[in-house]
Parts: structure tokens; sequence; C-alpha cells
């Protein structure tokens, strides 16, 4: 649900029917919408997208024509040859990609004839643009130029005035502050627990750049999703304890666990931005030699030959199956709202000082037994590094039927990221998805699941 300045119709661009566009007759051109009767060359589309994105966002409609008394609202809907709507995609694409930095957000409708209430003939076609408003301006054109909208002039204008262009800067950087700000607020936590586990937070961005979006999901719908567990899942697990917030909605995995520490939570906000709060175990093997399996064994035979004999170990054999049921749950809470646009994630790892990660994954003892065994050098990590948009981790929902897969597949990436940044050569161990790899850990993807819920 993208957020527009102005809307010159009623509902969301996706479900744009035909008969609505006779609301154009009675809307001008100016500050926020554009007539073309035939699609311009490429980098005129470049300039007209730009010149929305650097102001206030808008809409350009191609195969519209202007009244022919001059009185810039839509006087027909001719439109353009259905057969080069393919061409005029790539065009699009082409000068977004090529002609313009950074390159803005668009989105595109298509209404294909015959539409009488227009006068569209079966063969010709009328595409929407639509173009929010930039939120990381100025969006500089390939001659060098920046374009604006200005008020009932179609064509755009180049900008030279240092106070406008100081402010289309000053955007930019409200915008990454914003980002920055929200993936970098932890929340306070007691001694007792910044001295204990590993907090891993996962972020999960349907508008990583704030541009106002608001999705209305409901307190039953998130408590349901949350408080229940897919049939026959492989990895899902059950956060009972949900209540609201002023910005959204809380789920936790209280159990038996002191209510007042940090447990795994998913936290919402209303406008589609989510934080998983999951906190992983570190002990001393060494000081507690019953009950360990045989790969943690292994694990600790391979350490002591390197003359290790105390430390922080940092359980991370249950933090993939745990992160593929919190990333369904978001699937989940999408799939509730009708959203199918892609979305981002970051990881940032606290108190990970002196650390030496495990996983019980027979590949990653052989590592250790090769190249030793890792230590965390930071007190904190950011996977992967950086707190732009651009260092977000893209995700999209795979076509898989099954829930796990595909929240498995979705998650991975991310997932990848974290284990590399705390020295665990995932994409070594997991590299093409070779079949020791997911034999192993779909073993400990079940074992996991017979443990006691995670804390």
């Amino acid at each position: 649900m993208k957020a527009y300045s102005y809307t010159p119709f009623h509902g969301e661009l996706e479900s744009l029917k035909g008969p609505e566009l006779t609301a154009l007759k009675e809307v001008p051109e100016g500050w926020y919408v554009d007539y073309k009767e035939s699609a311009p060359s490429i980098k005129d589309l470049a300039k007209h997208l730009s010149a929305f994105a650097n102001q206030y966002g808008g809409w350009l409609f191609l195969g519209v024509k202007e009244k022919e008394d001059k009185g810039m609202t839509a006087g027909s809907f001719p439109g353009v040859p259905s057969s080069s709507i393919p061409s005029l995609q790539v065009s699009l694409r082409e000068a977004v990609s090529a002609h313009l930095r950074p390159s803005p957000f668009f989105e595109t409708r298509v209404i294909y004839g015959p539409v009488p209430e227009l006068g569209l003939p079966s063969d010709r076609a009328v595409m929407t643009i639509g173009v929010p408003e930039g939120v990381d301006p100025p969006y500089i054109h390939s001659s060098g130029r920046i374009y604006r909208r200005v008020a009932d002039q179609s064509d755009p204008k180049p900008e030279t005035d240092r106070h406008v262009l100081d402010l289309l800067w000053g955007r930019s950087a409200l915008t990454r502050q914003r980002l920055e700000d929200f993936l970098t607020d932890r929340p306070v936590l007691s001694k007792a627990e910044t001295d204990g586990p590993v907090h891993a937070y996962v972020y999960f961005l349907a508008d990583p750049q704030f541009v106002g979006h608001h999705f209305p999901l409901t307190y039953g719908d998130f408590a349901s999703v949350m408080e229940s567990i897919v049939p026959q899942s492989m990895s899902d697990v059950a956060l009972p304890n949900t209540f609201t917030t002023p910005e959204g909605f809380i789920a936790r995995h209280v159990a038996d666990n002191d209510p007042r520490n940090e447990l795994l939570t998913f936290r919402w906000w209303m406008n589609g931005n989510a934080r998983v709060s999951i906190p992983i175990s570190v002990h001393d093997f060494i000081g507690s030699k019953p009950h360990l399996d045989t790969l943690q064994l292994s694990f600790l035979e391979a350490i002591r030959k390197r003359g290790f004999k105390a430390g922080k170990i940092a359980e991370f054999s249950v933090f993939l199956s745990v992160l593929t049921a919190m990333g369904g749950k978001y699937l989940r809470l999408r799939k509730t709202l009708g959203i199918t646009d892609s979305f981002f994630g970051k990881i940032r790892l606290y108190d990970t000082w002196r650390i030496i990660p495990f996983v019980n994954w027979k590949s990653y003892v052989k590592e250790i037994e090769v190249h030793g065994f890792p230590v965390v050098q930071d007190e904190t990590l950011t996977c992967p590094p950086g707190l732009a948009s651009n260092t977000l981790v893209e995700m999209n929902e795979t076509e898989f039927q099954d829930n796990s897969a595909r929240a498995f597949l979705t998650v991975l990436p991310l997932a990848g990221a974290a284990l590399q940044g705390v020295g665990i050569n995932f994409g070594s161990i997991a590299g093409g998805f070779n079949q020791e790899f997911i034999g192993e850990f779909s073993s400990a993807w079940a074992d996991s699941l017979k443990q006691k819920p995670i804390r």
C-alpha cells in the first residue's frame, strides 16, 4: 500500500477499473497529474518520473488526450496500441535504471480496451503510472539536471534554486536518519539480561523509508496468527501472550519464564514493519558435561585440541528454525492483509563480544577441525553491515505451497548473513544447498522441536 499526496480515483492502483478513469475528465493537469496521448521517449519518461518523485509524487497517464479547448482535463481516451505495452514496461524500467540516480519507486496499472465508458477501443490500452513522493531525493536525470513539477506546466522544470535543492537533500537525510534510528533503537534491558544471552533483533520492513504506509491489521487477526501453530509445520512457535501498543501489537513466548525479561517477542507496527527479538542462550559446555549430544562432544573435542579451556558458547542451533517460524508468521500477516510486494530484512546482534558460536551441524564441526573455531571480536554486529536502505536484504516470497519451506527459503539469506557475521562459514557449509546440508539441517530442525521452547 503506497502513500500518495493525491489520488484522482478511489482505492488502490492495483484494483483500478477502466470506468473509474472517467473521473479524469474533471481532473486538470498540474502538480500531481500529467496526460500524454502517446508514450514519450525513454529520456523524457525519466524526466517525468523524477519530477514527480522530487516534488509531491503524482500520476502519469499514457493514452489520454487533453481536452481540445485546453481546459487541461482529460478529453478523450484514445489509448496506445495494446501490442506496445510490453515494450513500454521495458522503457519504464530502462528510464529508471539507466537515466535516474537514485532510482525512484513507481508502479503501473494497464487498462485494456474495450471500455465503452471511456470510448477505449478493443486494441488499445491506457497505462497509469504512479510515482509516490521520493524519500531519497534529489533524483538526478542522466542529463545532470534535477527536474520538478511546476503547477500546471506539463513539461518538468530543471531546478537551480539552491534553497530548493537543499530542501531535497534534507528530505533524503531525514529518511536515512529514520531508518537508522529504527534499526538501532534497542529495548532497555537490565544488567543481568545483558550479561546473559546474545540478543538478536530481526527486522522485517515493509516500509523501510517510512513514507506513511498504514495497514489495517486488527488485533484479532494479529493474535490469531501469533497464538496458533500451522498444522504439520516443520517450524512454528506459539506466541500466546499478545497485547496492544500505541503503534501496533506485541506477541511474546513467555512459557515458564519471567515475563519481565526480554523473551522471544514479535512486535508489529501499523506501517507493516516488524521487529523480532530472539534471545540466544550462552553457556559453558565444559562446565556442564552431562546431557551433551555427539556433535556437542565433537565440537568440544575440536576446540580443546586448540587449547580452549573455558568461555562463552552461544547456542545458534535453533536460531534458523526460530527465525523461520517468525518469518512464517510475518508472511501469514502479509497474506491476511493481501500484501504481495517484496519486503526487506536486517539483523542486529548485541552482547556478542568473545562468544564462540555453535550450531549442531556436522559440516560446521568439520570446518572447526580444519580452520579452528571463531571467537567474535565485536560487542554488536549488524548483518549485513551498514544501516542505509541499500544494505537491507530484499526478501521475496517463494512459490512453494508448503508454509515451512516458503518461510525457510524466504528468511535464508537473512539467516545466512547473521551466521556468517558470528564466524560460521555459512556460504561454504550450505553452498548450493547440497544434500548433506539439507539432510543435516532437517535433522537438527526436527531435534530442535523436541527441545524445551526457546527462552
